[in-house]
């Protein structure tokens, strides 16, 4: 991982900080892709849909109720609630929420929750690299160890193996 040093110069900072913010846009086009077609389905298939797959008119009915009670929040959060992450695009597309605001609040929604992954990783990443840091330096001893006496047992194998078998006769 990567730390930024705040004493660098401005152009290598504002370069690292380029750099980071592609991640997010890579998961934020990822994640909107999969709502933008789920959200055409529903448009285009949802009633037909829940009525071939009743399993889930459940999940639906919560989201009709978030829709009907807090419309661009659920937009936005739809793909923060766990169950809901598929189903919830295809039955915001069954509600009376238009094309361009559904687009402009799933796109802040997915930079969002891809802001979220990329800064929990990043965190998590930075505590496991200081956690284990000194594992890997152990891990690395014990590893050359291990070869080491691999190489031993071996030659002992060998040499015993040879000691053991007769000798051909001639």
């Amino acid at each position: 991982m990567h730390t930024i040093d705040a004493q660098a110069p401005p152009e290598q900072l504002m370069a690292e900080l380029n750099r980071r913010r592609h991640w997010k846009m890579l998961g934020a086009i990822g994640g909107s892709v999969g709502d933008i077609a789920y959200f055409t389905l529903g448009r285009r298939f949802g009633a037909m849909l829940l009525e071939r797959y009743p399993r889930f008119e459940p999940a639906a009915a919560r989201v009709h109720a978030l829709i009907e009670r807090f419309p661009n929040l659920a937009v936005i959060g739809i793909r923060f609630l766990y169950g809901l992450r598929t189903v919830g695009p295809a039955v915001i597309g069954t509600s009376a929420i238009g094309w361009p605001r559904f687009l402009l609040l799933n796109a802040f929604g997915a930079l969002a929750w891809s802001a979220c992954w990329v800064g929990a990783g990043y965190a998590l990443g930075e505590a496991a690299q200081r956690l284990l840091g000194s594992v890997m330096r152990v891990e690395r001893d014990l590893f050359i160890v291990a070869a080491v006496l691999a190489l031993i047992a071996t030659i002992i194998l060998r040499l015993r193996r040879r000691t053991r078998m007769p000798k051909p006769r001639r």
